[in-house]
């Protein structure tokens, strides 16, 4: 089930809201890619070129909190840090669970809308008030 961008996910936040949107294309990519049955190579490429752009994603989002002061910096880092790891740690773990890619995409998708939900949104209000768009 494809995630959708929709206006509840903005968080206001030019820069932020479109790197949410290309996130959300990737995992729409991953799922693709799944029911299509591509080869395991193929999907630990897209899922590393995931967590590649998750990455520069995360350093934009720091960068912006570290640079006005965020309060909450030090907890959404921590998400940020902890995203990372699970994601790696399933994504690439040594046993050939056929399973697995739906596990990633699963963990993906629920993980990304939950943290814009419940992480992101207040650092939207929070970066407006700063003049930030």
């Amino acid at each position: 089930m494809p995630v959708y961008w929709f206006d509840g996910l903005a968080v206001n936040v030019e820069k932020i809201d479109s790197q949410h949107k290309k996130l959300i294309d990737m995992i729409n990519g991953l799922e693709k890619a799944i029911e299509m049955r591509r080869g395991t190579s193929q999907l630990t490429l897209l899922v590393d070129e995931m967590i590649g752009y998750a990455r520069t994603h995360f350093n934009a989002e720091e960068g912006l909190m570290n640079r006005y002061g965020y309060p909450e910096f030090d907890s959404h880092v921590a998400e940020h840090e902890a995203f990372i790891d699970k994601t790696m740690s399933l994504a690439f773990a040594p046993d050939d669970d056929e399973n697995r890619p739906v596990e990633v995409l699963k963990f993906l998708r629920e993980w990304l809308v939950n943290h814009i939900n419940g992480t992101d949104k207040p650092l939207g209000p929070f970066l407006n008030a700063q003049g930030v768009r």
